[in-house]
């Protein structure tokens, strides 16, 4: 069928989907090396939102390889991701763990009709077996057969060019601490957006309206209603001594907000920073991002702030053929100490990648924390790489009270004697077994502290998985 197609017709099926899903964007500009001790690190044959890893010139990918006569303007390939793991509820006196699987397909398909234009889309079937937790498996975790991707890009590729991206797609701005597309949790997230790019060598610059995906459950899932943002994220990487400098202004509506003391109307939050790193000698690198926020929630003015600091040591001399990496960390991210003065003081950590920046376990979120961290990483083979690190983790001040990786606020103490959320332990890798198959595992341990131990009880929890990942 997409032989008699041809190009033009199969893009005109793509690109009517495109449009049917309104708009978002592909990646950003790709960052430089993750910190130390992320879970992205691992040699993995592909990249966030399920996305083989680029080929090599000439190499064939996804289900061109099982034909030597498969059109060239046609990309189709597959991804399925199983992980079992276990946790328990942390803000539940007396609840039990629980251990369940979950399981992603995904079935991408690109035509590139010409040069400067190209769609994509992408089916995404994800469930959950043995889930008790709750009476129904959150959305991160169970979406049945739905489109995720549905985007058109125009623009040719280089080092110079003009582009734009329409239609569902993910979006990745820096090392995702603002804006990403996650891809641990077993949906991901994205977005219905317009984006407009400038490059040229040196420097970029992205333009964008978007408004995140509200996942539906057994239903086509659309843009959440009344919650839309715009921004600008510039990059310029020539810029020595550093090897990037990134500031960037987004600024998100919500058409539903509540006031400290009650009342209701609408919210706007304007997000400033920069995120700047560079070389400190040949072995030691550095990055900082530093964040503002102003606005109104209601009837209240906001005004928040939020801070990362990172060191990362490259041993080489110790064990060369292990490549060991020492990172060291620090997070801020204020809370709000009076709840009833009108000023919403809470950092928005807006629409993060969280999983492995504040601990493996995602206990914890960029919301009225302080949050100190040693990371380590070896590579004892080509194909396998090994994390580990220490997080030690406090909030801002006991009167906002403790929030999970999502955003959400697990439990509001202000009572307690203690900002101490304790100490959590990690230790994770993965192997790429073949080009296809990798496999990986990894356990969190979350030793609670005085907060948490006056709050909900808890003394540990734990968190291990295991999970493998075929793409093809």
């Amino acid at each position: 069928m997409v032989g008699r197609l041809g190009p033009a017709g199969a893009v005109g099926v793509l690109l009517a989907a495109a449009l049917a899903a309104s708009a978002a964007a592909q990646q950003a500009v790709a960052p430089p090396r993750p910190p130390v001790g992320e879970p992205a690190a691992a040699p993995a044959p592909a990249r966030a939102g399920g996305q083989a890893k680029p080929p090599t010139k000439g190499e064939k990918v996804g289900l061109a390889r099982l034909s030597d006569n498969w059109p060239s303007w046609l990309t189709v390939s597959i991804q399925e991701r199983v992980r079992v793991e276990a946790t328990r509820p942390p803000a539940t006196r007396g609840a039990e763990y629980d251990g369940y699987l979950i399981n992603r397909f995904r079935l991408t398909a690109a035509v590139r009709a010409t040069p400067w234009l190209q769609a994509t889309v992408q089916a995404q079937d994800s469930r959950v077996s043995g889930y008790d937790l709750a009476p129904v498996p959150p959305k991160s975790m169970e979406n049945t057969f739905d489109l995720r991707l549905a985007y058109v890009e125009i623009g040719r590729k280089g080092a110079r060019r003009l582009g734009a991206s329409v239609g569902r797609q993910e979006l990745l701005f820096g090392d995702g601490r603002l804006i990403a597309s996650p891809d641990w949790g077993n949906v991901g997230r994205t977005y219905d957006a317009v984006r407009l790019t400038a490059a040229a060598p040196g420097f970029r610059i992205d333009l964008f309206g978007a408004a995140p995906v509200d996942v539906t459950p057994d239903a086509f899932s659309r843009a959440k209603v009344g919650e839309r943002f715009y921004g600008t994220w510039v990059r310029f990487d020539r810029v020595k001594p550093l090897a990037y400098v990134e500031p960037y202004l987004v600024v998100k509506f919500n058409s539903t907000a509540t006031g400290e003391l009650g009342g209701k109307g609408d919210a706007t939050l304007y997000t400033a920073g920069v995120r700047l790193g560079g070389p400190a000698t040949k072995t030691v690198t550095w990055e900082a991002e530093n964040v503002i926020q102003r606005g109104h929630s209601a009837a209240d003015d906001t005004s928040a702030w939020a801070s990362h600091e990172g060191v990362t040591w490259a041993v080489a001399g110790w064990v060369p053929k292990l490549k060991p990496r020492i990172g060291f960390e620090y997070n801020f991210a204020s809370g709000d100490h009076d709840p009833k003065d009108g000023i919403k003081t809470t950092f928005d950590q807006l629409y993060a990648s969280t999983h492995g920046k504040w601990g493996l376990g995602d206990n914890v979120g960029w919301r009225n924390l302080h949050h100190v961290a040693v990371k380590f990483e070896i590579s004892p083979a080509p194909k396998l790489k090994v994390n580990a690190a220490l997080n030690r983790m406090l909030l801002a001040t006991v009167n906002d009270g403790w929030y999970g990786s999502s955003g959400s606020r697990i439990v509001l103490n202000r009572k307690a004697t203690s900002r101490d959320l304790g100490w959590e332990p990690d230790l994770f890798g993965a192997y790429a077994v073949t080009k296809d198959l990798t496999v990986g595992a990894g356990l969190a341990v979350l030793f609670g502290g005085g907060f948490i131990t006056q709050s909900v009880d808890v003394q540990r929890i734990w968190t291990p998985y295991v999970m493998w990942s075929y793409t093809f």
